[in-house]
């Protein structure tokens, strides 16, 4: 089976946050959502209408606006155990940064695809805003990925 996400992340998920706990995601697909959601609450924010509704996830249908999801943070789950950012396509989804307001504060983050240098700059913002890389999978050069978690390790 070809993984849209390197199943070490899926595996790291798995041991890590306990079945039936929520997760949201940027994103959906093959991966995450296909993997995730029969153990998990899954919140999937999503543009494209070919991935809206395919698993059984809970869709947050949101428009591509200015390069990202036109999302207010009532149409978030208030909570959720961990963030996985992987979404949107291509370059658009370093405007995380600068919606990173919408989201919770204090839960882990999986930054997928930190191969690539506008990704990359997702998690050294998330270090320069206090949070620290926990683990991640590096092995290949590509499909890597950072769990970022908040405060600074000892």
């Amino acid at each position: 089976m070809a993984w849209p996400v390197k199943e070490s992340m899926i595996k790291w998920i798995k041991f890590h946050v306990p079945n039936g706990r929520t997760i949201l995601e940027l994103g959906s697909g093959d991966g995450t959502t296909a993997m995730l959601c029969g153990d998990y609450v899954l919140y999937s924010v999503e543009h494209d209408l070919k991935w809206i509704n395919k698993y059984s996830s809970n869709y947050i249908k949101a428009d591509l606006f200015l390069d990202w999801y036109n999302l207010t943070e009532e149409m978030l789950p208030k909570d959720y155990d961990l963030l996985i950012v992987d979404g949107p396509a291509g370059n658009s989804r370093l405007n995380f940064i600068y919606n990173f307001n919408l989201f919770r504060k204090d839960v882990p983050i999986i930054v997928d695809d930190v191969e690539r240098v506008y990704v990359k700059a997702i998690v050294d913002f998330l270090v320069s805003s206090g949070y620290s890389v926990l683990c991640g999978d590096v092995s290949t050069l590509n499909k890597q990925w950072a769990v970022v978690v908040p405060g600074r390790l000892q």
